[in-house]
């Protein structure tokens, strides 16, 4: 949710904490029982997406490292492929392509 809502924001200083807290709210159903521990989750996948090198951060602000932007790329070029050639692919190039293109860098 929360890289989703830092590619949505699309800031070029990043986006800030109160930014994706209100995107994920305005956009994610959080009942009751969630509200009271929602600041300290986003706090803490935030921080898991810093140390996992997803994010990074700038000044008071998160926004995609190069090296998750450059892996999203080559998804898109990848599943561009795969639609472009899907027809005319037998199976197992399918099964793959499909492979290559789900799997975790």
């Amino acid at each position: 949710m929360v890289l989703e809502a830092v590619i949505e924001l699309n800031d070029k200083e990043g986006s800030s904490l109160n930014a994706i807290r209100k995107y994920i709210q305005t956009y994610y159903d959080i009942n009751n029982k969630q509200k009271a521990s929602f600041h300290s989750l986003t706090l803490k996948a935030i921080n898991k997406a810093v140390a996992n090198g997803e994010l990074e951060k700038v000044k008071h602000s998160f926004k995609l490292s190069a090296a998750e932007r450059e892996r999203r790329k080559d998804k898109l070029k990848i599943k561009g492929l795969l639609d472009e050639v899907s027809l005319c692919l037998t199976f197992e190039k399918r099964c793959l392509i499909w492979q290559l293109y789900h799997r975790r860098s």
